[in-house]
């Protein structure tokens, strides 16, 4: 029996060519010339199926339909609501995860306040699964001494090489990727997507230095940041600084308070 999946999110459609072969892998291979079209579904929308054979002659009779309904449905609500009054004029807002999660990770809640309890007018206050970017910059005090030497950046117990005071994003890229765990290489983000790298650089001149903006991709979370080393720096006054940008969100129920 061969099987065909699709999966969630978009179904892939054809419009079949006469007097086409079909034959061979049906995952893969499509009659020549084959218009493909894209078909957008909820998460949780009923499917309809059936399936044409073709041979030399053409295409037959379309089978009968049969009907299915994909696992991933709407989370259920969150549960163990409790508001609480803080000081003058505001309140806190505790929660606890749903007890469905609809076959996926929860990975976003919106808290919204009103002061109707029909909710007429509101405001709203979302926590999401993020990653954790982080901000390396080298500066001189200026740029008219030769500026020059490296750096080094540490990460748990590991140390990376020496990174040139002007390297370019592929370079930091590499450098502090080999400070991740090799253990959480591949580990699947919320998104279900595999990242193809440990971590995401993207590099901004300063007017005397150089600013790395480090995404961390292999997990989700708030990571400790980077430690940096500049002893090796040469110029005038150079300083190597690390600032925490987006502080990573592994899980939206997790301990703790989000200020509004």
């Amino acid at each position: 029996m061969r099987r065909i999946t699709f999966l969630p999110g978009v179904v892939k459609t054809f419009d079949a060519v006469p007097n086409t072969d079909f034959r061979g892998n049906l995952a893969t291979r499509l009659p020549h010339g084959t218009a493909l079209n894209t078909l957008k579904v909820e998460a949780a929308a009923a499917l309809t199926a059936r399936v044409v054979a073709f041979n030399a002659r053409g295409p037959s009779a379309p089978s009968a339909t049969m009907t299915a309904t994909p696992s991933m449905q709407l989370p259920s609500p969150p549960t163990l609501v409790h508001a609480t009054s803080i000081g003058r004029a505001g309140i806190e807002v505790a929660v606890s995860p749903p007890v469905e999660d609809g076959g996926a990770k929860v990975d976003a809640v919106r808290v919204e306040m009103s002061a109707t309890p029909g909710f007429e007018t509101s405001s709203a206050h979302s926590i999401r699964v993020v990653h954790e970017v982080q901000a390396v910059t080298v500066d001189f005090r200026n740029s008219v001494i030769t500026r020059s030497g490296s750096f080094t950046l540490s990460w748990g117990a590991r140390t990376s090489p020496a990174i040139d005071w002007n390297a370019d994003a592929a370079d930091v890229q590499e450098a502090v990727s080999a400070l991740v765990p090799a253990t959480s290489a591949g580990v699947s983000t919320h998104s279900g997507a595999l990242p193809s790298t440990q971590v995401e650089v993207e590099r901004e001149a300063l007017r005397h230095g150089y600013e790395w903006r480090v995404t961390f991709l292999h997990r989700e979370g708030n990571f400790s940041p980077l430690i940096p080393d500049p002893s090796l720096l040469a110029g005038d006054n150079p300083t190597l600084l690390v600032a925490e940008v987006i502080a990573g969100v592994a899980d939206v129920f997790q301990i703790g308070r989000a200020h509004v």
